[in-house]
């Protein structure tokens, strides 16, 4: 089995515990901020995530999020968004249902 990337490693992370900080994305994987953050980067500038400001924290979530809510971006309610999220995650294989 071959070994995950950083970016890898933290885009599954997002996907899973989204709205995280770097800190908590750092702390989950056991990996330092710096490499954490470089991953970020990147993976904003290739618009595989969001990153929006709650007071002065910046949370992370997977895809382009519009300043909408669920409702208007996605057309659905929150737990439909969530429940379709996480079923995307099992058909990907990236996480078993829990």
């Amino acid at each position: 089995m071959t070994e995950l990337s950083t970016k890898q490693r933290v885009t599954r992370f997002i996907k899973s515990h989204e709205g995280s900080t770097s800190a908590e994305i750092s702390r989950g994987l056991g990996l330092c901020k710096s490499a954490v953050n470089e991953a970020i980067k990147r993976l904003k500038e290739d618009g595989k995530i969001s990153v929006r400001l709650d007071g002065n924290r910046q949370q992370i979530y997977p895809g382009i999020i519009e300043d909408k809510s669920p409702q208007e971006a996605y057309g659905v309610n929150r737990m439909v968004d969530f429940f379709n999220r996480r079923i995307s995650l099992v058909r990907e294989g990236g996480e078993h249902a829990k």
